[in-house]
This record gives C-alpha cells, structure tokens and sequence, in this order.
C-alpha cells in the first residue's frame, strides 16, 4: 500500500517517526517506509550536479524535507530531526549517482563522452538534463578517475563485509527486540551479521569475536558495555562507521556531549588484565606462605587420592 493511503488512515493523517541522535536515522516501525520515501524525493526531485552532498546548498535541501511533512508528522525545526533527514538524504542522494554512475559506464560513456550526454539514464525527468551532462563531464575528469581508481584500490584491501543488506546496523539490532541505549546485545549483534550457515564471512572474525568474548567475560556491563568492548577491539572509527554511532561521555558540568570514546584500546585493556592477574598470583603465594590457603595439590597427591578411590 502506498505511503500515502496509510497515512490518510492513521488517527492524525500523518506517520509517527522517531529518531536516533546518534546513529542519525529513523528507528522506529515506520523506518524503513520513512527512508523509501526520502529515496523517492532524491530521485524525483534531486540535483545531482554537485559533487558532494556537503556542497549542495541549504536552499535547495529546504524543499526536498518540506515533502516529507505531506505523510509523516515531524518537526523540521528540531536540530535532531533535520540532521537525521539529511543524513538519510545524503545516503539516498550518493546511493543514486552511484547508479547512475554504474549506468553510464554501461552506455561507454567513458569512451565517448558526447555521446552519453544524449543518452540520459531513463528515470531521470526532462529537466534534470542538464545534471545529467554535468555528472557526465564529472565523470570524465581526470582528478576522478585517479579518486575511483583509489577507491577500488581501498576496497580490495577491506578484511570483511557484513550481511546487512539495505538494512542498517542498528536497525537490525531493534529487530532482535533490543534497545540502542542499552548495555548489552550488541556483540551478539555483531556476530549474527558476520556468521551464515557457512561461517565468518572475513578472514580473523573469529579472532575478533573470542576477544570481544573474553572482555565480556572479564569486566562488568557497569565497566565496559558491548559497545565500548566493541570499540576497543574493532576500532572506534570502525564502530561508528557501522551506524552505531560514537560512544559519548558528559563532562563535568554534566550537560555537554563529546563523540571521543576515553575506553582504553584492546592491548590495553589485555595489559591490564595479566597486570591483575600477576597480582592476584602474589596474593595467593603469600596467603599459602602463612598457611591461610591450601597448597596446590602435586600431582603425587592427586594420583595417591586416585589410588584410595580406587582401593574403596
């Protein structure tokens, strides 16, 4: 059913959305209709002849969000409300050049330019012919074609990929029936999104998930949360460009934010732990010393309390 009809038939005409500071996006049960409508808005009412989606202006942002007020009852007066619109228009608007791209290599426009121009992709409208020759002459550059080239160059070096499919992180984390601000559930998260019927879908996942593991089961939820584990093992900027968003502390005035994590690293965090146990190992050798713990059994003794079981 359309978005439209559904609006129309709920109580206030309007869809409810409710989004996410951090991850900037919709997480809500009308997410994924939000985001459908947001990639028709780009596509339909789109400008495409920038380079970057930064560089598009405000002026011509202002619009594309007014459409989305036609079905969904939010206020574009909210900070929070406004940055999660563009960043899901941002993702749209580079997902949909990133098509158009694939199209006009398909057409040889590469080789013969001109030609391309007249061949517009299908589903642009008339008037977005002239984006259609800008990105064409874009695309021809020699400053982009040395950027593409590094850019498949970076992805053949990446480790791993995940099974999210169009479906954010987060999202399929509040289809487990978790909560994004909770303390727990986002390894196992992790894992599900990283693992098939096949195995780990990259190269020492399983390496990164036993540590993920071992930290969990050393320090309380209190101490380290699955997040904050997962950062110190994966990477900050690894964590974050996943769509669970910075981890944030509160200064001491207590109502400031800031997106720097202060977890130690892994190899801290292991550090820290042989540190403990070094010492526990002290405790325990003196505490046997003054005869206030049992002596290790040798294995002499434990084959002499072999022999009596044995003997009963």
């Amino acid at each position: 059913m359309a978005t439209s009809k559904i609006a129309k038939a709920s109580a206030t005409g309007k869809l409810s959305v409710v989004f996410d500071a951090d991850c900037r996006q919709p997480i809500c049960n009308n997410a994924e209709r939000f985001n459908n409508e947001i990639g028709f808005i780009i596509r339909n009412h789109g400008t495409f002849g920038y380079k970057d989606w930064r560089l598009v202006p405000e002026e011509v942002r202002a619009p594309l969000r007014c459409y989305l007020q036609e079905n969904f009852d939010i206020d574009l007066r909210d900070k929070t409300t406004k940055l999660c619109i563009d960043e899901q228009m941002r993702k749209a608007w580079k997902g949909y050049k990133y098509k158009l791209h694939s199209y006009f290599k398909r057409i040889g426009g590469i080789k013969n330019v001109e030609i391309a121009k007249k061949k517009r992709y299908p589903d642009l409208n008339e008037d977005q012919q002239q984006d259609w020759e800008t990105l064409c002459d874009q695309w021809c550059s020699e400053k982009f074609q040395e950027r593409a080239n590094k850019n498949i160059e970076n992805r053949s070096k990446r480790q791993w990929e995940s099974k999210n499919g169009s479906v954010s992180t987060p999202r399929h984390h509040i289809r487990r029936g978790m909560a994004l601000d909770s303390l727990s559930g986002h390894i196992e998260t992790w894992r599900l999104k990283h693992r098939d019927e096949n195995g780990w879908t990259g190269p020492n996942l399983q390496k990164l998930y036993d540590q993920m593991i071992s930290l969990r089961e050393v320090y309380s939820l209190e101490e380290l949360s699955d997040k904050e584990i997962m950062e110190a093992v994966l990477g900050r900027h690894s964590v974050y460009l996943r769509g669970w968003g910075r981890s944030s502390k509160t200064n001491n005035e207590g109502h400031q934010t800031t997106t720097e994590s202060t977890q130690p690293s892994y190899q801290e965090l292991v550090e820290q732990l042989n540190d403990a146990n070094n010492r526990l190992d002290e405790v325990v050798s003196v505490l046997r010393q003054n005869n206030l713990m049992l002596q290790p059994k040798t294995s002499s003794t434990k084959d002499s309390d072999v022999n009596s079981e044995n003997l009963e």
